[in-house]
C-alpha cells in the first residue's frame, strides 16, 4: 500500500477504531493511544497483509491485540461502552429516567464481570455492529462460536439486570 492510500486508510477507519477503542477503555486518552498505536503496526506489517481478508478486518486484529497489549501494561481494563441502550433489555420509554440510569448503571457492571471473549464479541457486535461473519475473521473463530458466546453473554447481562 502507498502511503498516500495508507493515508486515505487511515482517515477513512479513524472514526471506527475510536469507537472499537473507546468501547473497550471507555476512556478517551487509552482510546487515541491504543488507535494510534494500531495503525503505527498496521503500516509496519503491512507487508504481512496477505489478502486472505478485508483489510479492515485485517486492521481490526491489530486493533484488539493493541487494546489487550495496553491493558496489560496498565494492569487494569474496562469494557464498559457508551450507550448500552442497544442491549434492549427493556424499552427506555417504559422506564422512568431514574430506572434507566440505574439499567445502564447495572449492565455496564454485568459487562464487567464477562469473560474476554465475551466482551469482545459483545463489543463488536452491539457497539460496532459487527456482522457474526467479520466478528469470527477478527478473532480468528468460527462464526457459530461467535454466535454462541454472543448469546452467553447476552444471557449473563439479563440474568445479572434481573438480579441487582
Amino acid at each position: 500500500m502507498h502511503n498516500d492510500v495508507f493515508e486515505i486508510f487511515v482517515k477513512n477507519y479513524t472514526k471506527k477504531a475510536y469507537t472499537i477503542a473507546y468501547g473497550f477503555f471507555k476512556n478517551h486518552y487509552d482510546a487515541e493511544d491504543a488507535v494510534q498505536e494500531a495503525f503505527l503496526q498496521a503500516y509496519k506489517s503491512l507487508h504481512l497483509f496477505k489478502g486472505n481478508s478485508k483489510i479492515e478486518t485485517w486492521f481490526y486484529r491489530i486493533l484488539i491485540r493493541t487494546c489487550f497489549k495496553i491493558q496489560k501494561q496498565k494492569k487494569w481494563f474496562r469494557w464498559i461502552w457508551e450507550d448500552p441502550d442497544r442491549l434492549q433489555i427493556a424499552s427506555s420509554s417504559e422506564l422512568s429516567i431514574t430506572e434507566d440510569t440505574l439499567l445502564k448503571a447495572q449492565v455496564r457492571s454485568a459487562v464487567q464481570h464477562l469473560s474476554q471473549r465475551q466482551k469482545m464479541i459483545f463489543i463488536l457486535r452491539v457497539y460496532d455492529e459487527k456482522p457474526f461473519s467479520e466478528i469470527a475473521e477478527i478473532i480468528k473463530i468460527s462464526e457459530s462460536t461467535a454466535r454462541v458466546h454472543y448469546a452467553r453473554a447476552l444471557k449473563k447481562i439479563k440474568k445479572a439486570t434481573k438480579d441487582m
